[in-house]
């Protein structure tokens, strides 16, 4: 069982089946196949809107090969465009630095290393993520070495793969407040004056969503705190703080 099946599950144990479907289970047009409970919550809940808020404050840290980047030289500096194979389809989040003098395109060697990987040196040049292009870089300066390679922000996996185990119980509380308040925002319109809603007393429906309209102040604090355990959570990242502070 993978993360985003671990999660899921959760949503569902904590949420009624009743509540889930009639919120997310919409009527499929006749041309469309309808999509089962699970892929719904995935899409919506995991990368729509967990996946996506934890991409805005935390990712991958990785060291990218650039050695079949696309370089356009300019006279201030040079601009990379990486491709999305090489970073396993994932969009680069933010720029830390780049490295020279060895590139990770040894044999057998992927283009993608641990942050925990030590680069032989390693820039102080400014680098910038360009606002032009997907996974595109920009670094100012001429240099004599060639660039090899960029230590980067990739975004996480689309089903939390990335999440430590220790930390999923955070990740958990994170998904069953988000689909709750989602729940409320859309449902306690939809509910309408019907008594019945599914064969369910409209007074026992409205008694769960009336219960979840905190729930999203409760996300937003607990996607602070969690987001700030994610990244203590990194060791690799945290090792190469340390590599870094050890040579002050």
């Amino acid at each position: 069982m993978n993360n985003a099946e671990y999660l899921i599950n959760q949503i569902k144990y904590a949420i009624p089946i009743e509540i889930l479907e009639m919120s997310f289970m919409e009527t499929p047009n006749l041309n469309d196949l309808p999509l089962p409970l699970n892929g719904v919550l995935k899409n919506k809940i995991i990368i729509d809107k967990v996946g996506a808020d934890c991409n805005l404050v935390s990712g991958i840290e990785a060291i990218v090969d650039l050695s079949n980047a696309d370089i356009t030289q300019l006279r201030e500096g040079s601009i990379y465009r990486i491709g999305l194979s090489v970073t396993n389809g994932r969009r680069i989040l933010s720029v830390l630095s780049v490295g020279y003098g060895y590139s990770l395109q040894a044999p057998y060697q992927p283009t993608i290393a641990s942050a925990a990987t030590d680069m032989i040196s390693t820039s102080d040049a400014k680098v910038e993520l360009s606002l032009t292009g997907i996974n595109t870089i920009y670094v100012p300066g001429m240099f004599y070495t060639p660039i090899a390679t960029l230590r980067c922000i990739l975004e996480n996996d689309p089903d939390l793969g990335n999440i430590a185990p220790r930390l999923l119980p955070h990740y958990r509380k994170l998904c069953i407040l988000a689909t709750k308040f989602i729940i409320y925002n859309t449902m306690r319109i939809k509910l309408g004056t019907a008594e019945v809603r599914q064969g369910i007393a409209l007074g026992v429906i409205k008694e769960y969503i009336d219960s979840y309209s905190s729930a999203e102040e409760e996300y937003y604090e607990l996607m602070e705190k969690t987001t700030k355990m994610g990244i203590l959570g990194d060791r690799a990242s945290m090792n190469a703080i340390a590599r870094m502070l050890s040579t002050v």
